[in-house]
């Protein structure tokens, strides 16, 4: 797929402004006062990944996301593996990134 030249300009990555970082109070654990937020708005890469983003919507269809246990086992029932392959299973543990606040940026929240 080619792009014009001023889709080219628009994706292309200048640094116009770093990531703001800012933070949500956490009310409901003691001693975890902010959870990090990064603003990734006017960063270098939003255009492109704005971009990729509704590229990516129009194939999001042809994908079928939801699996039911039981079709799921039909399917597997079905799959032949040869010799030099085997069958691997990814799971997810946590879906959010844990980001360590340093005592540095505790001067961002009151106590």
């Amino acid at each position: 797929m080619k792009i014009g030249p001023s889709l080219w300009i628009t994706l292309y990555p200048e640094c116009r402004n770093p990531r703001r970082f800012h933070g949500l109070r956490k009310i409901h654990k003691k001693n975890k006062s902010l959870r990090p937020v990064f603003d990734f708005m006017n960063s270098p890469k939003y255009e492109l990944a704005k971009y990729l983003a509704s590229v990516l919507k129009l194939h999001e269809k042809l994908v079928n996301h939801g699996i039911k246990t039981t079709g799921f086992k039909n399917n597997i029932d079905t799959i032949h593996l040869k010799e030099n392959e085997m069958m691997a299973s990814f799971n997810i543990s946590s879906i959010f990134i844990t980001v360590t606040i340093s005592p540095n940026f505790e001067f961002l929240v009151p106590v």
